[in-house]
């Protein structure tokens, strides 16, 4: 496969490598520079962001499209068995859905990334607020808080569904009589 617009050339699968290496190269790094919300000297939130399919960073998605919540932590002396939530508001400010780790543990003075994957995000439609809390392993101690650190929009795929939560439920219809299936299948 030769793809002269890009300067690739090779199997497809070599090209479509390639353009995806190409993309994450050209991602943003994330640098100890700014630190986001409120923490203590032992970690710190560098950076929450959100990472498209494409390995793009965006801040908008459609209705049920895959992306990762990448949570960019760094602790000057190391963290053993912290707990990072990851929570998600909606534009009221009401609190709709988090999931914490398990036991994360942070190198010292290593900028780290911590990635929740959301392969069927349940967000249908409007403006959502993530939040990242950093906790102790005994959960007594608050190491690092952003709150709204990550503002997405959600646009709806269906015109006939509403809300802000996409259920991802299936549905179970009657079946039709017997004589409705015979005059179907005649048809």
């Amino acid at each position: 496969m030769l793809r002269q617009d890009l300067g690739l050339q090779g199997t497809a699968e070599e090209v479509v490598r390639a353009y995806h290496r190409r993309l994450v190269a050209r991602r943003p790094a994330v640098t100890t520079e700014r630190v986001v919300g409120r923490s203590t000297g032992s970690c710190q939130i560098h950076e929450v962001r959100a990472v498209a399919g494409d390995q793009s960073i965006r801040d908008s998605f459609m209705e049920g499209e895959p992306f990762v919540v990448e949570v960019w932590l760094r602790s000057e002396t190391g963290l053993r068995a912290a707990q990072l939530t990851i929570g998600f508001r909606d534009g009221g400010g009401r609190p709709l859905a988090a999931q914490t780790t398990p036991a994360v543990d942070l190198q010292p003075k290593e900028l780290q990334a911590v990635r929740l994957h959301l392969h069927e995000p349940p967000l249908r439609d409007g403006r959502f607020f993530i939040d990242a809390r950093v906790v102790s392993q005994e959960q007594d101690r608050e190491l690092a808080v952003a709150e709204s650190a990550l503002e997405l929009t959600v646009y709806a795929q269906e015109a006939t569904s509403g809300g802000p939560i996409r259920l991802g439920a299936t549905w179970e219809l009657p079946a039709p009589a017997p004589e409705e299936r015979a005059e179907v299948a005649s048809r």
